[in-house]
């Protein structure tokens, strides 16, 4: 379901972050990201100007997409999920990232989900259905590490980020990263 077209390679998946996130939102917007944070999503934000909206989870440190959908304003430009989550380690169910999708769906925004750790998740299968929607394309970002251990170096990669009101972005982000690629 993938394309070519859709996929950035970078060095590592925290600069795939930082690239979705220079595209999608600029000083002054709000990305929402839940509780506890992967500092470095949040550490990029602060760099960006953009405003971390924090969503408080519960004790079983799931995020609710309710109690997100209380935190949307006219500045929020998407919604950031970890999964498997750093630093808790939490797997978020398939329930909670369709609802996450749909809402971000709802609201025109993007939900990008950070799968760095896919390869640590305890569910043999795929661990979400997110690419099954059919207009996935125009609200879903996912981003992957592919780990050094295993290749003895980082990369990263992201999946859409084409939406056509960000296709002039996407597009001088995939010919930066050819040029890398090049060196």
């Amino acid at each position: 379901q993938v394309t070519e077209s859709q996929t950035a390679i970078t060095q590592g998946c925290n600069q795939a972050f930082c690239a979705v996130m220079s595209t999608l939102a600029a000083a002054g917007d709000e990305v929402i990201l839940p509780t506890p944070w992967y500092f470095n999503h949040k550490m990029w934000l602060d760099v960006m100007g953009v405003e971390a909206t924090p969503l408080p989870t519960g004790a079983n440190l799931l995020p609710d997409a309710s109690l997100a959908h209380q935190l949307i304003t006219k500045k929020t430009k998407a919604i950031c999920l970890v999964s498997p989550n750093n630093p808790s380690g939490v797997e978020y169910p398939d329930a909670v990232l369709n609802a996450f999708y749909q809402l971000a769906k709802d609201h025109d925004l993007t939900l990008i989900i950070d799968e760095t750790y896919k390869d640590f998740h305890s569910n043999p299968k795929r661990p979400h259905s997110l690419l099954d929607a059919p207009d996935w394309k125009q609200h879903l970002v996912q981003l992957i590490q592919i780990w050094q251990s295993w290749m003895r170096m980082d990369l990263g990669y992201l999946h859409n980020l084409q939406p056509k009101k960000y296709q002039e972005q996407y597009h001088h982000l995939i010919q930066l990263e050819k040029f890398q690629l090049q060196k």
